[in-house]
């Protein structure tokens, strides 16, 4: 070989050995890093599920407030300065029980003051009788002119109606005097006490409010459109909040027929039997029952994976002995508090995903979702 030729032989090979090293480094790199990459075989999705029930759209959900049924404000007819107040909150009262008093010197002066007042009418009518007597026979006589016998008879019409005049004042100051004490109007309990001893009050002031210890009923601001499908007698349940496990049947009783605030119509539920975990003011969770909507499940929306027809969609159930998920096609019905009605292909009582279901695949093994820091539960 020649010279030159050997040469041009031993740069080739030169320039072809480094992209060889290269790729060997490369891919003994690779492998190494493949064999460290965890697999994804050994990974579990944690899921969140919710136990599927009707009630939720079966029924509708307002705020109510509760109430006595038997409830007064009480307050003195006329103006005065208390006397005596035996009334605290919370105190029980039994009915015709004496709850407050005014200084009853004013009104007793007035009384007797109308009752003066009263005899002296009754003696000026009298002395008008006399005087139209004596015209009456004087005109018989012909001595007296027509018109002193008209002046004679319109006096005593005069001394008549101030009689009656009298009368009237005299029964409103004796009333003054018996209105001067507040009575309990039935059995019950002192809420609120608005006055002290000593003190000067307005007539109508209210010095103390008074609730019976009976019947209950809640107050709910329905819209209007939901109480033209409502009607007396239909049954609902309150509950302390949301978490609540003993709630209380009431019974519709009545539906306004007014509107407030444009839209709102008041409704009232009496509430059946005695609740000690109902006390008068509390707001409450009154459930409604739809009959529209009675006996079908519902699902949070987040847990739908929507289909192309508009009533078509899929939830992933979970199967709590395989611990896996599988996909189930369902036909929805209408939206009822925030939460979407289901008419076919779901249960009341089945687990299905709530959250994230677009990255779940039929038939997958997962595991429940359970918080385990006090920031998780809260989320």
């Amino acid at each position: 070989m020649k010279p030159t030729s050997l040469l041009r032989h031993v740069t080739s090979r030169t320039e072809i050995a480094p992209p060889l090293l290269c790729i060997a480094v490369i891919s003994a790199l690779l492998s190494g890093c493949s064999d460290q990459r965890p697999s994804t075989d050994q990974f579990t999705r944690a899921v969140k599920v919710e136990k599927i029930g009707s009630e939720s759209a079966s029924t509708w959900r307002f705020y109510g407030v509760a109430r006595q049924l038997e409830r007064s404000d009480l307050s003195f007819e006329s103006r005065g300065r208390i006397a005596k107040i035996d009334a605290e909150v919370g105190d029980s009262v039994q009915r015709g029980q004496e709850l407050a008093a005014l200084d009853l010197a004013p009104a007793k002066l007035r009384s007797a003051q109308a009752e003066a007042n009263l005899l002296a009418a009754k003696a000026q009518l009298a002395e008008r009788k006399l005087q139209l007597d004596r015209q009456q026979a004087l005109y018989t006589d012909g001595t007296a002119s027509a018109t002193a016998l008209e002046t004679a008879r319109v006096g005593y019409q005069a001394a008549a109606s101030q009689l009656q005049v009298s009368q009237s004042n005299l029964e409103l100051a004796q009333r003054e005097v018996r209105n001067s004490v507040i009575v309990a109007p039935f059995d019950g309990r002192i809420v609120n006490r608005a006055a002290q001893r000593f003190s000067d009050v307005a007539e109508g002031q209210v010095i103390v409010q008074i609730e019976g210890d009976g019947q209950q009923e809640i107050v709910v601001m329905l819209p209007g459109t939901l109480a033209d499908q409502l009607h007396p007698g239909m049954r609902a349940f309150a509950h302390a909040d949301e978490k609540s496990a003993k709630p209380a049947s009431v019974i519709l009783k009545e539906i306004s027929s007014r509107a407030e605030g444009g839209s709102l119509v008041q409704a009232i539920f009496r509430v059946e039997g005695k609740n000690a975990w109902l006390h008068s003011g509390m707001a409450v969770d009154v459930r409604i029952p739809n009959p529209a909507a009675a006996g079908f499940p519902a699902v949070r929306p987040e847990a739908l994976l929507m289909e192309l027809a508009g009533h078509q969609a899929r939830v992933f159930i979970y199967d709590d002995k395989r611990q896996s998920v599988n996909l189930r096609e369902i036909t929805l019905g209408e939206t009822v508090d925030g939460r979407v009605q289901v008419k076919k292909g779901l249960v009341s009582g089945e687990l299905v995903v709530v959250a994230g279901p677009q990255f779940l695949v039929d038939g997958e093994s997962v595991s429940l979702f359970r918080p385990a820091t006090q920031i998780s539960q809260e989320m």
